[in-house]
């Protein structure tokens, strides 16, 4: 009987070994944890920086296809990209009625915690909240770019070119233009 009492306690766990593995269990999340917040930061950063390049392509698309100028309204503020037929300085552009018969209105907000840091246009830095590209029938836009980062050190420099209106992007360590 002794010796079948014995081999039970054998089979299970201590106490202190279930602490134990615990403990280490923990440890080892706290060192892995902030490493796959910056691997989705940074995936999160490199798909807003390819959505960007698919909506300047979209505005430049809609200008040549309708044939009349488009503008990609920047706002800082809400974090947003704005495809319209509408410069930035009128007075209805967002107003219902604008919005529901202007099939070619989109707005693209970037995620969480991606930010637009600089905007330049036609090689101007904009300070204000608000800056706008325009582009044209003809293919081409006035030109310039704008730096989506997620943090001090990780950015990507989107620049427009003026002559084919096309993107590019630019990973780079706060990168300035």
């Amino acid at each position: 009987m002794n010796k079948r009492a014995g081999s039970l306690s054998i089979l299970g766990f201590s106490l202190v070994e279930m602490l134990l593995v615990i403990a280490l269990m923990g440890v080892l999340t706290a060192l892995i944890a902030p490493g796959v917040y910056n691997s989705l930061s940074s995936v999160r950063l490199k798909t807003a920086a390819k959505k960007t390049v698919a909506v300047v392509r979209y505005a430049r698309n809609q200008a040549v296809c309708r044939k009349k100028p488009f503008w990609l309204l920047v706002d800082k503020k809400k974090n947003q990209l704005t495809v319209s037929d509408q410069p930035l300085n009128h007075p209805d552009r967002f107003t219902e009625e604008a919005v529901s018969t202007s099939p070619s209105l989109k707005v693209y907000v970037y995620p969480e915690g991606v930010i637009i840091g600089k905007l330049i246009v036609e090689d101007k830095e904009i300070d204000d909240p608000e800056g706008a590209f325009i582009f044209y029938p003809n293919g081409s836009c006035n030109g310039g770019g704008l730096l989506l980062q997620v943090d001090n050190s990780r950015s990507y420099h989107i620049t427009i070119d003026f002559i084919t209106a096309t993107a590019t992007i630019e990973s780079g360590e706060n990168k300035t233009h």
